[in-house]
């Protein structure tokens, strides 16, 4: 993690939920397969914190990937497909950020979350 990130604004228990899913499903994607999941967090565009969760798991399939963050959608045998739906109304809807599967292949996945930096100067969640 860089040293001088801003902190993020946003309500605690909301954005915590919303990233432990997300390294949920990482660790899930290699649960068994001797892969490995990891997380980083870095300045996103202006005003903004951008965390990544990749792992190096099978990928998500060519027919889920469009719609991976809608209501009922799931690669787990047994899934609901909510967590992810969850989340992106946690981060994108209440945030005002955004979450995206911004890289998947045979060789893992890597999720986005961009949210918004803390500023004294305007209204806080």
């Amino acid at each position: 993690m860089e040293p001088d990130l801003p902190a993020i604004r946003g309500d605690e228990v909301l954005l915590t939920w919303a990233l432990e899913n997300a390294v949920k499903n990482a660790l899930d994607a290699v649960a068994g397969l001797g892969g490995a999941s990891t997380m980083r967090a870095f300045p996103g565009d202006p005003g903004s914190v951008t965390l990544q969760v990749h792992d190096t798991g099978p990928g998500v399939g060519p027919e889920i990937r469009d719609r991976l963050l809608e209501p009922g959608a799931t690669t787990k045998s047994g899934g609901w497909g909510v967590g992810l739906t969850l989340a992106k109304r946690i981060v994108e809807r209440i945030h005002g950020g955004r979450i995206e599967l911004v890289r998947s292949g045979t060789r893992g996945s890597t999720f986005q979350l961009r949210l918004l930096a803390y500023r004294s100067d305007s209204a806080q969640i």
